[in-house]
């Protein structure tokens, strides 16, 4: 533990303490807004913690900088985006609000690629629920 400590930086454990508080932060949104009873042993529960550890780690790395997307990507995130804000609004709607509280704790942007893949696996629990 101390060697992955010493390679993960001086501020290891102020990282991994606020990635912690995010996350789970996150999940009360979630539970709040769309899942009151989510079931944690669910695969796509556990692909959606995966993922929003993911999302936060790239929003508290220091060298975090938003890259440019070419404007294949751009289009085709914005036009799925929009087609899972008509279909699935509930889920997109929770998403949006989670990022905004991520935006607002990192003090950081994010694209559409965010709520797009935030989305489709809030909505992937909740189809799995029903």
């Amino acid at each position: 533990m101390k060697f992955v400590e010493k390679r993960a930086g001086p501020n290891f454990n102020e990282k991994a303490t606020n990635m912690t508080q995010l996350i789970e932060s996150a999940l009360t949104l979630i539970r709040h807004d769309l899942l009151p009873d989510i079931d944690s042993s669910n695969l796509n529960y556990q692909r959606l913690i995966v993922h929003l550890r993911f999302f936060v780690d790239r929003l508290l790395d220091e060298s975090h900088v938003q890259k440019g997307e070419n404007s294949f990507d751009n289009v085709m995130s914005q036009h799925l985006s929009e087609s899972l804000q008509e279909r699935y609004t509930s889920s997109y709607q929770c998403a949006q609000r989670v990022i905004n509280y991520f935006e607002k704790q990192t003090k950081q942007k994010t694209g559409v690629n965010e709520q797009v893949y935030l989305t489709m696996h809030l909505q992937r629990i909740v189809d799995s629920s029903i």
